[in-house]
């Protein structure tokens, strides 16, 4: 057994174990302490655990607003903040008050003689959604974070204005306090999300969810890019156990590995520090959303009957966590290939519109945002059919994942599916490059549409490797 002063711990440690103990519970774990941060065959065991852990916890304090160990869970408040008040009276009120309920808000002073009545006075935070004091604090913003808020039960969430309590059932704050239950009673509390409970077996919304997961989790931040699958692997042991005959593959899953093919780079996070890259060390295969660090997104499609079919699909881990770190992995499909050269790149201001799938806005948006989010996806070009000699004829347009591909000039395109749009039908492509290596082997490099849709009716399906 290990001792330590308390003039070792950080700050943000002291205040957890401070609540831990207000909380009535003795034992606390804090992954800085119980896992040897030195060891890397500890810390894989430890983290191929994470969904147990935090699954199995009576609560998890989140120190919501703290940007580092030193800064602390509980925040000085701020009394400029406080824009109303609350006052409990007892119930039921005098008769001779006319009220409807029992409690008063008011932004006023309150008279001596209703005041003399009140069982408490409560001064409130002036906010107009406390669950953005956790969404945008600096927590939420790291990549290990998601998966920890996903599992827990029950959290509480240190914020800089106020406490909020967040559980299966309900969001509770200080500013709406709820007198049904105390947040002392942890342990009667009912569980949250756990072992994803809420979607029944329903194995297309958890598909769904595990694609918004995906979609969040690649906005936070990563102190160590190596992390970016195992920081999600307790998450991912959380689905297995609701998917059963589900095979994990990189962050994709095997039964609905076409549509999980269709990862894009996303425009929706303009206050992204970086935009999306492929970085050069190796984190998994080029088909997977993972190869990729920034913003990412799986725009929604069904498969059709002339998409690919998968023959077979495996990955290769590093360590003791199977669902974490990847070594290298290969995807054989049966699909429609076509050879295809990159043709200009499409400037913004072009007549052609941007793919539908690879630019994602929240409504309501204004065309400034639209022309913003153009400028933002740079690497847009020309798709050229390979007879073609008149480059102002063209068939579509397409992403490269990464600019540093831009330089590639011959190019494939698989067919994945065929989406309508009102009027207007499109064919969605993956843009393919050969490695140079074995034959018939090919790494992915982009996304892009096709505006006509008999392109591919020459096209006999082939079976290929993407690594």
């Amino acid at each position: 057994m290990v001792h330590l002063s308390t003039r070792e711990l950080p700050k943000t440690i002291l205040d957890a174990l401070s609540i831990t103990q207000y909380l009535g519970f003795r034992y606390i774990w804090i992954d800085t302490l119980c896992v040897i941060q030195n060891s890397a065959e500890d810390w894989e065991e430890n983290c191929a655990r994470m969904a147990t852990i935090y699954a199995n916890s009576a609560c998890t304090i989140s120190a919501s607003a703290s940007n580092d160990g030193n800064e602390g869970s509980l925040m000085p408040r701020d009394p400029n903040t406080t824009g109303w008040m609350g006052i409990e009276f007892p119930h039921p009120f005098p008769s001779d008050y006319d009220l409807v309920s029992n409690r008063i808000i008011c932004n006023q002073q309150w008279p001596v003689h209703i005041s003399a009545a009140a069982l408490k006075v409560i001064l409130l935070p002036n906010l107009s959604d406390p669950k953005q004091l956790v969404e945008a604090g600096p927590l939420s913003q790291r990549g290990w974070a998601l998966q920890e808020r996903c599992l827990s039960p029950r959290i509480l969430h240190f914020t800089e204005q106020q406490l909020v309590w967040e559980c299966e059932s309900t969001w509770s704050y200080e500013c709406l306090p709820s007198r049904k239950r105390s947040i002392v009673e942890v342990e009667k509390c009912p569980p949250k999300h756990k072992s994803q409970s809420d979607f029944s077996g329903d194995r297309a919304q958890l598909y769904n969810a595990w694609y918004s997961i995906v979609r969040e989790f690649s906005r936070a931040k990563l102190t160590c890019i190596k992390d970016q699958l195992p920081a999600i692997s307790g998450l991912a042991s959380g689905y297995l156990s609701k998917l059963p005959g589900e095979t994990y593959l990189a962050g994709l899953w095997k039964n609905d590995l076409i549509r999980g093919l269709w990862w894009a780079k996303s425009s929706r996070y303009p206050q992204a520090l970086h935009r999306p890259r492929i970085p050069r060390l190796y984190l998994a295969p080029s088909w997977s959303w993972a190869s990729v660090i920034g913003p990412v997104f799986h725009p929604e499609f069904e498969p059709d009957a002339d998409g690919p079919t998968v023959v077979e699909a495996k990955v290769s881990t590093i360590g003791l966590d199977p669902l974490g770190q990847v070594h290298d992995g290969v995807l054989r499909l049966c699909g429609r290939l076509k050879h295809v050269r990159k043709g200009y790149r499409i400037l913004h201001g072009f007549n052609l519109p941007p793919p539908r799938a690879l630019v994602q806005l929240l409504k309501p948006y204004t065309p400034e945002d639209v022309q913003n989010a153009a400028k933002r996806l740079s690497d847009r070009y020309k798709l050229v059919d390979e007879d073609m000699e008149d480059e102002l004829d063209f068939c579509g347009q397409f992403y490269f994942d990464d600019s540093r591909d831009s330089a590639e000039q011959s190019l494939y395109c698989l067919r994945i599916a065929k989406t309508a749009f009102y009027r207007h039908s499109t064919i969605h492509v993956l843009v393919l490059v050969p490695t140079g290596g074995a034959k018939n082997q090919y790494r992915r490099v982009g996304i892009g549409e096709i505006s006509r849709l008999d392109w591919f009716d020459d096209c006999e399906a082939t079976t290929f490797d993407i690594i």
